[in-house]
């Protein structure tokens, strides 16, 4: 169940954009605009199909007919082409490459050793999904088990323990607060206000490098990189969409 929780919810009314169920990740606005139209545009070319060529008869009736050109969830994902033998060939993967290769091994006395000294697919499975997306493990299964080797106290406790220091997830912390206050100053009063009275409190919060799992994983929980919000000063207003605003990578580099 654990896994299962860690998905994302495609059925999750929060989100405003649109979403491969697949592979998490948030469609481009261009293919998305396609695939919420496609309906229109198919009733369209069927009425203008049915005038033309079955009422009004201006358009033969078996004249090839012109692909509407809309762009599919299929459309993200891109192909990689390699030279071989002056022939242009197009990598992808297949499942049943490796029995292939055992029949063909038979007729033509292929060495297998050799053969499986290279890689059979684009990319390793251990490392990437075949929609290219990067494979991880649950981190908070370390969390976990660091739990269990220690004594948890209640939030309410932990300010009373001594040499106790209390590390703050920074980014559940700000997803939490509200979006009352107007400016960034306010909402940065709010945070600290939240935090428990200790002597040392530690607020750890992500940066989202470029390249990065991270940056890979912010992508398939579908946040967003387009847009960039300059943080000038305390007096800065708030988006209005705060929720929207927290998961965008450059909100993370501020």
């Amino acid at each position: 169940m654990d896994t299962f929780s860690a998905f994302l919810n495609p059925f999750n009314t929060e989100r405003k954009h649109l979403g491969c169920i697949s592979s998490g990740q948030k469609v481009p606005e261009d293919i998305a605009d396609d695939l919420l139209k496609v309906e229109d545009v198919g009733k369209k070319s069927f009425k203008e199909f049915v005038d033309t060529r079955l009422k009004d008869k201006t358009t033969r009736f078996h004249k090839p007919l012109t692909r509407t050109k809309l762009k599919t969830v299929g459309s993200v994902s891109k192909s990689t082409q390699i030279k071989s033998a002056k022939n242009v060939v197009k990598i992808k993967a297949e499942r049943n490459i490796f029995g292939q290769l055992l029949v063909l091994s038979q007729e033509y006395h292929i060495d297998m050793e050799k053969v499986l000294k290279y890689p059979l697919s684009p990319v390793l499975w251990s490392l990437s999904s075949p929609g290219g997306l990067p494979l991880k493990t649950n981190k908070a299964t370390l969390l976990h088990k660091l739990e269990n080797t220690f004594n948890c106290f209640e939030s309410q406790d932990v300010s009373r323990q001594p040499n106790t220091a209390y590390i703050i997830n920074g980014n559940a912390q700000l997803h939490c607060l509200s979006s009352g206050p107007d400016t960034f100053k306010d909402l940065a009063k709010q945070a600290f206000r939240s935090l428990p009275q200790t002597t040392s409190v530690h607020f750890v919060t992500d940066t989202y490098k470029p390249y990065s799992i991270k940056s890979c994983e912010c992508l398939r929980s579908g946040a967003s990189k387009a847009k960039s919000y300059v943080l000038q000063g305390s007096a800065t207003k708030v988006p209005k969409n705060f929720k929207e605003f927290l998961p965008m990578m450059e909100t993370r580099k501020l």
